[in-house]
């Protein structure tokens, strides 16, 4: 009985023991798994197609589809064509390497037709993928028409991503593209305007809290846009915001050139591309703010400013946006006289390199590479579109109202 009461010990501390080791083991296994099936890097593009670059939407992913994306790059699309193609229904995509002139992605979700001017669609979109595809990491590319924050009665000309379908479009200055942003469920690493006129302060004053870096161009994108073989191929997974940022301007600049895979007809083209820092914007706001009071305040350089907007160039077509910086210059070797100007201009300039961490421009004046501020010549826009730019959360937190009250009624 004894050696038989030992064995039962023995037996029953040995069950004890391959119960903590399978405890163990089941813990190792679920946390490898849990790590597998998080990637590297999910890149989600939101295609608002659904207007006369349906054509052009098509020909961009045919070209991502050659770039060779390493494993844990996960790209996923969403695609709104309009009414005049064969399947004018939206859908999304799961990108795969091919070679062919077709799309041949796996379509992953089949969607009707849907309003991509609606922003509740595109935090759909980004909400879906950041589930569906988990990632350490996330990029968002908004592919569309874009006018930046400027007013317009016509539905193609007031923010991003127009619907000819269903009329509409996301707004920046009625907080629209903004509450999209405030309803992702994750906040993310690079934001990449692949439309026109999109870089303004105002712009990104509004999305800046919800993404590490944000590049977009602050002049009319070309039709071909950005070159998305050539940036998904420099995708690798351990690559860093910081780097593919970067790496989007030098590549867009590059691909622009006379005889660049974007420009195959050796064209002179006007073309820009910034990157910004974002933790750094709130420096860039705060001086911004400190300016604006001393120059309303002090009522001092009024004649020199107006020679200084004078110099700089317009963008838009209305031609009432201006870089920043270059702006800043141009008044800065104006005061030079006046010591204490100069060195708050010096300061801001300062602040400008370093938000805007890459500034790159193409047959363009020099210093342009940065952002638009609005800064119209005629009192007539004020008037015209003053109460809905004090919406934005830049005419806010700048009181940039307020400067352009100054330079243009006491001009």
């Amino acid at each position: 009985m004894p050696d038989l009461h030992k064995k039962y010990h023995k037996l029953k501390l040995t069950i004890k023991v391959l119960m903590i080791n399978a405890v163990v083991l089941l813990s190792l296994i679920s946390s490898s798994c849990s790590t597998e099936k998080k990637d590297h890097w999910t890149i989600m593009i939101y295609m608002a197609a659904d207007n006369n670059l349906s054509d052009q939407a098509i020909q961009d992913i045919i070209e991502m589809e050659q770039a060779v994306l390493p494993s844990g790059v996960n790209v996923i699309i969403q695609l709104d064509p309009n009414d005049e193609q064969p399947d004018p229904q939206a859908r999304r995509y799961k990108l795969k390497h091919n070679n062919l002139d077709y799309i041949a992605s796996p379509v992953i979700e089949y969607m009707g037709n849907i309003d991509s001017g609606n922003y509740r669609n595109l935090a759909d979109f980004v909400n879906f993928s950041v589930k569906e595809y988990p990632a350490n990491k996330y990029a968002l590319i908004i592919w569309s028409h874009g006018s930046g924050w400027t007013r317009s009665d016509d539905y193609v000309n007031r923010g991003i991503c127009p619907d000819q379908t269903h009329f509409n479009q996301i707004s920046v200055a009625k907080g629209q593209l903004r509450r999209a942003f405030e309803m992702f469920s994750q906040k993310l690493n690079v934001l990449i305007f692949d439309a026109c006129l999109m870089f303004t302060l105002e712009v990104l004053t509004e999305v800046y809290q919800y993404t590490e870096f944000v590049v977009g161009s602050e002049n009319l994108m070309p039709y071909e846009g950005l070159p998305y073989k050539e940036i998904l191929n420099n995708w690798q997974k351990s690559i860093t915001a910081s780097t593919i940022s970067n790496n989007v301007v030098e590549l867009f600049i590059q691909s622009h050139l006379p005889g660049g895979s974007q420009n195959p007809n050796d064209l002179d083209r006007e073309v820009s591309m910034s990157a910004m820092n974002s933790a750094k914007l709130p420096l860039l706001l705060n001086s911004l703010a400190t300016f604006v009071s001393a120059s309303v305040d002090n009522n001092y350089a009024l004649e020199l400013v107006q020679k200084a907007r004078k110099n700089s160039f317009g963008f838009h077509v209305s031609r009432t946006e201006t870089d920043i910086k270059e702006f800043m210059i141009n008044l800065k070797s104006l005061v030079d006289q006046e010591e204490e100007l100069t060195n708050e201009l010096q300061s801001i300039i300062n602040i400008i390199d370093r938000v805007f961490v890459s500034q790159a421009s193409l047959n363009l004046p020099e210093n342009i590479g940065t952002a638009t501020v609005w800064l119209p010549t005629h009192l007539d826009y004020l008037k015209g579109s003053g109460e809905l730019y004090s919406n934005l959360k830049f005419a806010q937190l700048t009181t940039w109202i307020s400067f352009l009250e100054w330079f243009l009624e006491k001009g």
